[in-house]
């Protein structure tokens, strides 16, 4: 399986939690039904922005959303390993988490959890 299956069955998981049906998470998101699907069953990647979109929708930090995909995927190092598709289109920029290097990964989840990304020593209260 592949990250975005992961992510997408993370995603899914926690809507189900929820009580909620897909058509309502579809809703919720503003994307149609089959959007929804083909992210959720990693046939289409998840951006950045749409991950910011459910972690809102789902009240929880971006990172834990990430973290806990990351974790039954089986750890960023096996991400980073993990061949980049090349069916991205040339003309088009995305920001994907597995195009992401290790040090942009952790400032991304210190920015989501609130924290200083340029702090070198942990904050203290």
């Amino acid at each position: 399986m592949t990250f975005d299956e992961f992510l997408g069955a993370e995603v899914e998981s926690r809507f189900h939690k929820r009580n909620m049906r897909q058509e309502d998470t579809a809703d919720v998101l503003k994307w149609s039904e089959t959007t929804l699907k083909r992210k959720l069953h990693g046939a289409t990647s998840l951006s950045v922005r749409e991950i910011l979109e459910v972690a809102a929708a789902l009240d929880v930090p971006v990172a834990k959303v990430i973290d806990d995909a990351l974790t039954d995927f089986g750890g960023i190092e096996k991400l980073l390993k993990q061949r980049v598709s090349d069916a991205t289109s040339s003309n088009v920029t995305t920001l994907h988490p597995r195009d992401m290097s290790i040090e942009r990964l952790e400032r991304e989840r210190h920015v989501a959890l609130g924290l200083n990304p340029d702090a070198t020593e942990p904050e203290s209260d």
